[in-house]
């Protein structure tokens, strides 16, 4: 027959929609409409192969506009693992974090109060709160050991510790602040005991020097009774 016919569904023409059909691209699709003359991309959430339409990703998984597979996990969920198809399993994220759509066990948000020893981990600690202050700030970043997830001062695990600062070692002051820490040598007590044994070595001085005055003298004396 010389009719034309219109393109079937996920197939186009730049031809009015008739005549040679093409099957659209992997993530693009007709919208579920025959005779189209181009192909649109998929929406967010969705996907499609080469030969379908677009179809809605399953949850948890979802996906960019254009996208040919479910890569992600929505909002609240993690990958874990990967099945056979190589989709992502998801797992919904620990209480006190956040996690966007797409975040990983790396990239998980720590809410306000809470600390995990690194990135890796998915084991959420509640740190312990002062007057309604925590030490732990929570965050993104976890540092090094955790400590990224602490207020500027603290470290170690659940921020319980004082960080060094410059090189200087330093100790908790109460419950929100860390303080240097002093040598034996600059320490009130040690300074005041340096004063009085300073005092005590001039004592002994004066009272060595008084009594070698006193010595020459007695000795001048004698000398002078001898010669009488």
């Amino acid at each position: 027959s010389d009719v034309c016919k219109p393109c079937t569904l996920a197939t186009y023409s730049s031809q009015g929609g008739v005549g040679q059909c093409e099957l659209c691209p992997a993530g693009y699709s007709t919208n579920g409409t025959s005779g189209a003359t181009e192909c649109i991309k998929c929406r967010p959430g969705f996907y499609s192969t080469s030969e379908s339409s677009c179809r809605l990703c399953k949850h948890p998984l979802s996906s960019t506009d254009g996208s040919a597979s479910c890569p992600f996990c929505v909002e609240g969920y993690y990958p874990v693992d990967t099945n056979d198809n190589g989709e992502p399993q998801c797992r919904r994220c620990p209480d006190h974090t956040k996690c966007i759509a797409n975040t990983s066990v790396e990239t998980m948000e720590l809410l306000d109060g809470f600390w995990r020893a690194s990135r890796s981990t998915d084991s959420i600690v509640q740190c312990r709160r002062y007057s309604g202050w925590s030490r732990c700030m929570g965050g993104i970043s976890a540092g090094e050991e955790g400590d990224g997830y602490c207020q500027a001062g603290f470290a170690g695990p659940e921020c319980e510790l004082c960080a060094d600062v410059d090189g200087k070692r330093m100790h908790r002051v109460g419950t929100s602040r860390c303080e240097p820490c002093f040598s034996e040598s600059s320490t009130p007590t040690a300074r005041t005991a340096a004063a009085i044994g300073k005092l005590i070595g001039a004592c002994l001085a004066v009272a060595l020097l008084v009594g070698a005055l006193v010595l020459v003298h007695r000795q001048q004396a004698w000398r002078d009774r001898r010669v009488v």
